[in-house]
């Protein structure tokens, strides 16, 4: 599946103990869905260093009105910083047997101005299938019109399923799937990959680092 949009893992390590955020999900009146789908990335990555949400005060039947992004910062122990949503999966996606969160990786530090503009990213991205009566599901790519945050040569985003085969893509929580989608920024070329061996090729080829700021 391709499309527009408007608007590595193996087994993690945690990095050092750090100060507890609040509860992120104790704040909201969370589903139990919710409360299993935070309950399982604290489980597997400890307590985020920083969490921005997103309300919208207008309630519409079938699609999330909170989303909220909650951050793991590189440390010693992880050479990368991960984006999480959490609320993404309060609702079926059109058209989808499953629901879904999204991750986004980076190899690198991030800054507040940083946080900020890839979690307003990741939001937006977030709530784009239930705006426009689609749904994403792993291999989909998807156009994306504004400059993605730290990927400037990146036109489109792919959702990859687990990078590894000990790594983590899925929350089952009963009987209801959660598939955990990694974004990966692309290329207009690589967008034009229709094949997804192909598209891995190519990668292993010119040596890409999907988590680099390219």
């Amino acid at each position: 599946m391709t499309g527009s949009c408007a608007a590595i893992w193996a087994e993690q390590q945690q990095c050092s103990p750090r100060q507890a955020l609040l509860p992120l999900v104790a704040n909201m009146a969370a589903s139990p869905l919710i409360r299993q789908v935070y309950r399982e990335h604290l489980e597997r990555f400890g307590e985020p260093d920083d969490a921005v949400t997103y309300d919208d005060d207008e309630q519409s039947y079938g699609q999330p009105t909170r989303i909220s992004i909650v951050v793991w910062r590189r440390c010693a122990e992880v050479d990368v910083t991960t984006f999480s949503t959490i609320g993404m999966s309060t609702f079926p996606m059109p058209g989808a047997g499953h629901r879904a969160e999204l991750h986004f990786t980076i190899r690198r530090d991030v800054d507040r101005a940083t946080v900020g503009a890839v979690s307003k990213f990741l939001a937006n991205l977030a709530i784009h299938p239930f705006l426009n009566n689609t749904f994403f599901d792993w291999w989909h790519k998807l156009h994306y019109p504004e400059q993605i945050p730290l990927f400037k040569e990146a036109t489109a985003v792919l959702f990859h399923p687990r990078f590894a085969r000990s790594g983590w893509d899925m929350i089952k929580f009963n009987s209801v799937l959660v598939k955990i989608l990694n974004v990966v920024p692309i290329t207009a070329d690589e967008y034009g990959i229709d094949h997804v061996s192909e598209l891995i090729d190519h990668w292993r080829r010119t040596d890409v680092d999907l988590f680099a700021p390219r």
